[in-house]
């Protein structure tokens, strides 16, 4: 039941061929332990049957838009921004990623107490499908940027997205738009997200990356200010393959497997999610 006292919180959700993952990623928005939600799903033009899972969700704070045109995810929230967004606050979320069911209440709980802050974020896990194994991404309670799929924001006409060029156009957005280069994003000490990093490499940011150019590196250093940081992703995007990349991450990072969040009391619903939920909406079980 909608709590009449609870500000309406906007879920912006852009999809493209995403019939394998919506379901889940819809579940983990469902299922928000806060209720006055509305959720709002781009699908930018599918050639899947994404559109078709999302309306088989029988949840009445679903709105489905299909568009004709592939805008692709900023031009995409900036449409739902400016046309159907309604909300106090607004939250985005990937079409293959998930939130645990506390995140938008804590969110909200702290923004309505902080009018200090323009956003809220929180510590992200960062999955990796082909090898069921994580790590957990940290974030400086204080910053101009978190995790995007993290983020809650506050709802102002003046919040758009840079829609010029796609890369680092979350960050950003963070950093320049929402935060205007001031330390006004906090973000939560507790895992609230997850991104998955997906098995047949389809992540948008993949895609981004086959065209990489002077921009990218330019983009990169703008919105970090590391020169050292700017240098090494320059290196690793251009001269080390993913086949080398990806096990030199595995032994960089503290990864876990999968079934650690299985034992975890607050991670078990992100095991939940991903073994159970992929499964069950892909008919495997």
């Amino acid at each position: 039941m909608k709590n009449i006292n609870q500000p309406l919180v906007s879920v912006l959700v852009c999809t493209y061929n995403a019939e394998k993952y919506i379901a889940t990623t819809l579940q983990s928005i469902t299922r928000q332990t806060y209720n006055n939600l509305q959720i709002l799903v781009l699908d930018n033009n599918s050639s899947d049957n994404t559109c078709n899972v999302v309306r088989k969700i029988d949840d009445k704070r679903i709105q489905l838009i299909d568009s004709k045109d592939n805008l692709g995810p900023y031009k995409g929230f900036n449409f739902l921004l400016d046309n159907h967004a309604r909300g106090k606050y607004v939250a985005v979320q990937d079409h293959d990623d998930l939130w645990h069911t506390e995140k938008i209440a804590l969110q909200v709980d702290f923004l309505e107490k902080n009018a200090d802050f323009v956003g809220c974020g929180s510590q992200t896990i960062e999955y990796f499908e082909a090898f069921e194994a994580f790590y957990l991404k940290k974030r400086k309670p204080i910053d101009v940027v978190t995790t995007h799929i993290a983020l809650l924001f506050r709802n102002e006409k003046k919040y758009r997205y840079d829609t010029e060029f796609q890369f680092e156009a979350d960050h950003y957005f963070m950093k320049f738009v929402l935060c205007e280069e001031q330390p006004k994003i906090y973000s939560i000490q507790k895992l609230l997200a997850l991104h998955r990093r997906r098995s047949d490499n389809a992540n948008l940011n993949t895609k981004w990356f086959k065209g990489f150019s002077w921009r990218h590196i330019q983009r990169h250093y703008k919105v970090t200010g590391s020169l050292k940081g700017t240098i090494m992703f320059s290196f690793n995007r251009l001269f080390v393959p993913d086949a080398i990349l990806m096990p030199l991450k595995l032994k960089m990072y503290d990864f876990q497997p999968l079934t650690n969040m299985k034992n975890d009391d607050f991670l078990k619903v992100f095991y939940d999610f991903l073994v159970v939920g992929d499964n069950t909406n892909n008919g495997t079980k």
